[in-house]
């Protein structure tokens, strides 16, 4: 070792251990859907080789646009319980879905929560799904065991429900207020056939 070499000097003198992890609190946000893969569900799934979409959220804030949340929390060593307040903008929400029949409705209840029309046959383009906003309602999903290593999974946040975010809610799907449907009723128009025939007849 070189002479010239110095330590590394570090004052930890008033830090504060770091607080250890805890799960997103269940309850509504608003989140940004920032990527997704595709992939087929394996072997022992299901419904094996099944085409599944996994979706990536952001966390912007809860429903009511606070950034932080009181919750009730369990230290991992002590094993007490407390309330904290816990950040969850930017916080990660992943969910999985299996493109079979069994999910539709949990596939269309996502589309429509993204302003999609789900009366017929369409096609998705996850793609472009990307960067939509919506609402989703969370739970918690306790830690499973993997089967094959025996490994257990620690808990972690689980879609619930996925709900429409109103702001999101495209121009064309604006409802006229009510004072404005009551006091101005829609003028009556001619269907396009009909009025072409008279604006050839006027020339």
């Amino acid at each position: 070792m070189s002479d010239d070499v110095e330590p590394i000097r570090i004052n930890f003198s008033g830090v504060e251990k770091r607080k250890p992890y805890q799960i997103l609190p269940p309850g509504k946000y608003v989140v940004e859907i920032a990527d997704y893969t595709e992939d087929e569900a394996g072997d022992e799934a299901k419904n094996p080789g099944a085409k599944m979409i996994n979706w990536e959220f952001t966390v912007e804030s809860a429903e009511d646009g606070e950034e932080f949340v009181n919750a009730r929390v369990r230290d991992p060593e002590t094993k007490k319980s407390s309330v904290e307040e816990i950040k969850v903008k930017d916080r990660r929400v992943f969910d999985r879905m299996v493109m079979v029949e069994a999910m539709y409705p949990r596939i269309m209840e996502f589309l429509e929560a993204c302003w999609y029309d789900t009366s017929g046959e369409m096609e998705i383009w996850p793609d472009q799904m990307v960067g939509n906003r919506l609402i989703i309602q969370t739970g918690i999903q306790r830690g499973q065991r993997d089967k094959r290593t025996n490994e257990r999974y620690p808990d972690r946040p689980r879609v619930n429900k996925f709900i429409p975010l109103e702001d999101e809610r495209p121009m064309d799907e604006t409802p006229a207020p009510a004072s404005e449907a009551a006091s101005e009723p829609e003028p009556e128009t001619k269907p396009k056939a009909k009025a072409k025939k008279e604006e050839e007849a006027t020339v």
